[in-house]
């Protein structure tokens, strides 16, 4: 009797720790193994799945919050050139998570600002701003964007130019990238959108290009499981970072296993800010200070 109460007590505990273990209640190392093979990806997907990078010089990840992450690298490419890039990764699939224009002034109205004072300006009721990168292309003098221009189902300026390019959240909250051939079928699901111009992945493959020039970059994409990749590339400066082309973009892209991926606006424009105790500017604009942009990407947290 004492052996089958004793084979019991063993089936029993046995039964408790497995249950508990699955939930992810007693194996904390699990957790943690999962979190450093998410953060070690990153590095590794962009250096063994693309031919862009010969070295990985340094390599830093910071959680803003649950479902957002600030990744930096620097590496030497291919061609022995330095270069410096910055990521946002963010899951959608987390509802405390939002991705939203930024305006000029938090308006509506045409203009150009800085990405830091638009974070400073453009006021989200019950969310913080935790990031931000610049937006469309625009005219010079005006501000005008050159594409889609849409704020919490209003289309501000619903114009698309034959062959450019937009990304939206849909109004259940999920991520959208498209062209100008399918606008009309899309526009009535957009609850915010901006637009952009030259395609890089769509349904997972990179698209080719023709224009070869290294820029400066800023490019975002998503997963098919909504996890948004913004990535901007510093260039035009030697010794620190020297640029991307259209294909390079799309190649880095792809190695983070985007289905669909966009250029926004690049050059002098390019910006990434993080918002923790204060606005920080982390990349190095190629102007020496963060150009006035016609509107941006902000990424925001529930209160």
């Amino acid at each position: 009797m004492m052996k089958i109460n004793i084979a019991i007590l063993l089936l029993f505990c046995h039964f408790f720790i497995a249950c508990k273990t699955k939930e992810g209640v007693e194996n904390p190392e699990n957790k943690t193994d999962q979190g450093l093979k998410k953060e070690i990806d990153v590095a590794k997907s962009l250096k063994e799945k693309t031919a862009l990078i010969k070295t990985i010089n340094a390599y830093t990840v910071n959680s803003l919050a649950d479902g957002v992450r600030e990744i930096n690298l620097k590496y030497t490419n291919n061609k022995n050139q330095q270069m410096a890039i910055f990521l946002f990764e963010v899951n959608l699939k987390n509802k405390n998570i939002a991705i939203k224009p930024l305006m000029p002034n938090g308006g509506k109205s045409y203009g150009r600002q800085s990405v830091p004072v638009m974070m400073e300006k453009n006021v989200f009721e019950g969310y913080q701003i935790l990031g931000a990168t610049n937006g469309d292309f625009f005219d010079s003098v005006t501000g005008e964007p050159r594409g889609l221009v849409y704020i919490n189902g209003e289309a501000i300026r619903p114009v698309i130019l034959t062959g450019w390019a937009f990304f939206a959240i849909d109004k259940n909250g999920y991520p959208l990238i498209s062209g100008s051939s399918l606008y009309a079928q899309y526009s009535a699901s957009i609850l915010h959108a901006l637009g952009g111009r030259q395609i890089l992945v769509t349904g997972g493959q990179e698209i080719k290009q023709t224009d070869a020039t290294i820029e400066p970059r800023t490019g975002i994409g998503y997963t098919s499981d909504n996890i948004v990749y913004m990535l901007v590339a510093d260039g035009r400066e030697e010794n620190y970072s020297n640029g991307l082309s259209y294909a390079e973009m799309g190649s880095l892209m792809k190695a983070l296993d985007v289905k669909e991926a966009i250029n926004i606006d690049g050059g002098g424009s390019s910006t990434f800010v993080v918002n923790t105790d204060k606005i920080i500017v982390k990349n190095r604009p190629s102007d020496g200070t963060p150009r006035q942009v016609a509107n941006g990407w902000a990424i925001c947290v529930k209160k």
